[in-house]
C-alpha cells in the first residue's frame, strides 16, 4: 500500500510540477514541455512494481520472524 501511494504520489508531483514549468519554459526558452498521462505500458509498469514489492517484502519478513522464534522469543498476542 506504502509503494502505490509512493507511486501516485510520485505521478501527482511530476504532473503539478510540469503544468507550473511548462509555461516558463515554453516563454524562456522555447521549449514546448507536453503534460501526458501514463501510457498502457506504463500503467502495466506500476501494477507490476506495486505486486511485486510487497511480495519481495515477505521473504526477508518471514526469515526474521522465524531467525527471531529459533533465538527464544514468543510472539505474545
Amino acid at each position: 500500500m506504502l509503494l502505490t501511494a509512493g507511486a501516485l504520489l510520485g505521478h501527482v508531483l511530476l504532473t503539478v510540477g510540469s503544468l507550473l514549468a511548462a509555461p516558463l519554459l515554453l516563454n524562456q526558452w522555447g521549449i514546448v514541455w507536453p503534460v501526458t498521462r501514463f501510457a498502457a505500458d506504463e500503467l502495466w509498469l506500476l501494477a507490476l512494481v506495486a505486486v511485486a514489492g510487497p511480495i519481495t517484502a515477505l521473504w526477508p519478513a518471514w526469515r526474521a520472524s522465524q531467525r527471531a522464534l529459533a533465538d527464544g522469543l514468543i510472539p505474545r498476542l
